[in-house]
């Protein structure tokens, strides 16, 4: 099994990641602590974050970086991808309309399926 490079984890730590997972695929995810939310970052090394999804509470970042195979989308109530592209979590907001510099005008969708935020992993 591959090996995550011991001054990668120092720096990351030291940057303020919390969490740190060796994703099937050999790439590095972990959580950090945002002004308002917890990013669930992936694809970590020394240059930054290839993407980035904001969780409202640590517990569900926690546990969308723990059920995630880290591919596609993670799992659970994400409320927004701020990289590689920033959207919303279309389980959750209806996209009406796009504002002038392009970005994603959203309203909360009234029923939430939370067996969609939640498959169950086989």
């Amino acid at each position: 099994m591959a090996e995550i490079d011991a001054d990668l984890v120092k720096s990351l730590t030291d940057n303020g990641y919390l969490v740190l997972r060796l994703m099937p695929d050999g790439h590095i995810a972990g959580i950090t602590k945002f002004l308002f939310t917890y990013g669930l970052c992936a694809r970590l090394d020394f240059s930054g974050l290839g993407a980035c999804w904001c969780f409202e509470v640590m517990d569900d970042a926690f546990r969308a970086l723990i059920e995630w195979d880290g591919a596609g989308d993670p799992p659970g109530p994400w409320i927004k991808q701020k990289a590689p592209a920033e959207r919303c979590n279309p389980l959750l907001f209806d996209v009406i309309g796009r504002n002038s510099s392009g970005g994603e005008i959203t309203r909360r969708k009234a029923e939430i399926d939370e067996a969609a935020l939640w498959p169950a992993r086989p």
